[in-house]
């Protein structure tokens, strides 16, 4: 490897770079692949930081993040062009981001090109001879070349390097990335939990409801009979009064014994007529029992039909030929869907065809002509489909922000203007298989996961 790269340190011996990027990791592997070509590069953490920095030293190139606390990459590559000192200087977007959008935008505002994080080194040897900072592949065949080459001390200077340079990511995984992952995967945990909550309530709702209405119907019929019984008693019980009275005052004019036969007679009819309504009354306590054990019976039939968590393993989501989608994380409330959360957090429901269901109705954008960030109001850690089964996303911890969009992206792939409208939204992305663990918004799914109804567990 070292007399590949031997013939790009003589031509840029005394070159440097600036690298703009709030990534410690990122800056210092690209700080190690261009020491191979005797490129000296300086680092820094934010666009503000990088402009002072210019005010004191004119590097020979750029590279420059696009994600970064405050300005964003594109609009401090907007203000460097606007520069008459810095406008020179060749900028190369180093940054996670792809597509051709991303690049025509880059483009646009007056990068060279867009360099992938995780660049491999040819690639990276092409970019620098583009910037003409290292000779192109037919000058480096010169004989000049040839003399460069010395094995054995370059050879272990390039194994010393890769071994600090391995290092130095291990220090920085540990003491950065590791803790910062933590704490990305508890809130998206958390968040989890919350939802799940919610979703168990609303269940418990709709339970609540179904089990009301039929309780319902089913006294609708208990509760007429009951008010005919009553009806019944009370016009038999009347009609039994007038006989009474229209007896005793008939018989007032009869002698005293009569008189107190015929009391006798209307105390015993009176004891007849309770003793009838008191039997009334246990029949309908009786059904009024048999009735609650059959709302019993219903309620354990729910709460054995309920959905339940399964502690100790992950239901894993596959398709037919065997590759995971995701942890199984429930059902949506209308049970069409299934709710999966990807191996790096990101939540998407997917209906019984495979394919990603939560749409995505427009894209909205702060300037016009549908031009930089996009914003849509979605929930962070979220995996959304536009258009034509595009994929975006809502980055994990996105805060939702209120902006005046001035154009927007509709469902039909149209730009459209709009008049600073007011909203709150998250910023959202292209999707990154690298970031979201999904490489595509549709999935081969068999008949029974079609379903829902089997998972495989892991």
């Amino acid at each position: 490897m070292t007399q590949d790269v031997a013939p790009s340190v003589a031509s840029s011996h005394n070159k440097r770079a600036l690298i703009v990027d709030d990534s410690p990791t990122a800056c210092a592997v690209l700080k190690r692949m261009l020491r191979n070509y005797q490129i000296n590069a300086d680092s820094v953490q934010s666009a503000e930081a990088a402009l002072d920095y210019l005010k004191l030293e004119k590097p020979d190139v750029i590279f420059m993040d696009h994600a970064m606390p405050g300005m964003n990459g594109l609009d401090t590559l907007k203000v460097l062009k606007a520069h008459p000192e810095y406008a020179t200087i060749p900028v190369m977007m180093y940054t996670a981001r792809t597509g051709e959008v991303y690049l025509s935008q880059a483009r646009a505002f007056g990068a060279i090109d867009v360099l992938p994080k995780g660049v491999e080194q040819t690639v990276l040897e092409e970019a620098l001879q583009r910037l003409r900072l290292l000779p192109h592949s037919s000058e480096a065949e010169t004989p000049t070349t040839v003399a460069v080459a010395t094995p054995p001390v370059a050879a272990q200077h390039s194994a010393i390097d890769s071994t600090d340079m391995r290092r130095e990511i291990e220090r920085v995984f540990r003491s950065e990335l590791r803790p910062a992952m933590s704490h990305q995967i508890h809130d998206a945990l958390d968040e989890w939990r919350h939802e799940a909550t919610q979703a168990n309530r609303r269940l418990a709702d709709l339970v609540a409801q179904r089990i009301g209405n039929t309780v319902s119907e089913a006294m609708k019929p208990v509760l007429a009979e009951l008010d005919w019984q009553r009806a019944e008693q009370q016009r038999q019980a009347r009609s039994a009064k007038n006989r009474t009275l229209a007896t005793a005052a008939a018989m007032l004019l009869l002698t005293g014994a009569f008189a107190a036969t015929l009391w006798s007679a209307f105390a015993t009819q009176n004891t007849l007529i309770a003793d009838n309504l008191h039997q009334q009354s246990q029949q309908l306590s009786n059904a009024l029992d048999g009735l609650q054990a059959q709302i019993n019976g219903l309620e354990s039939s729910v709460s054995a039909n309920a959905p339940t968590t399964v502690s100790g393993q992950t239901r894993w989501l596959r398709e037919t030929d065997g590759n995971v989608i995701g942890a199984w994380a429930g059902i949506s409330p209308h049970g069409a869907e299934l709710m999966v959360v990807s191996r790096t957090g990101y939540r998407f429901a997917l209906d019984n065809e495979g394919l990603i269901a939560t749409r995505l109705p427009a894209l909205y954008f702060l300037s016009p002509a549908c031009f930089g960030d996009a914003y849509a109001p979605v929930h962070e850690g979220t995996l959304v489909t536009a258009a034509g089964e595009q994929l975006w996303y809502a980055p994990i911890g996105a805060e939702r922000q209120a902006v005046q969009a001035y154009s927007t992206l509709n469902a039909d792939g149209q730009c459209l203007p709009m008049q600073g409208e007011r909203m709150s939204v998250r910023i959202v992305q292209h999707n990154d298989p690298a970031i979201t663990g999904v490489k595509g918004a549709r999935f081969k799914l068999d008949a029974r996961m079609a379903l829902a109804s089997e998972f495989v567990a892991q």
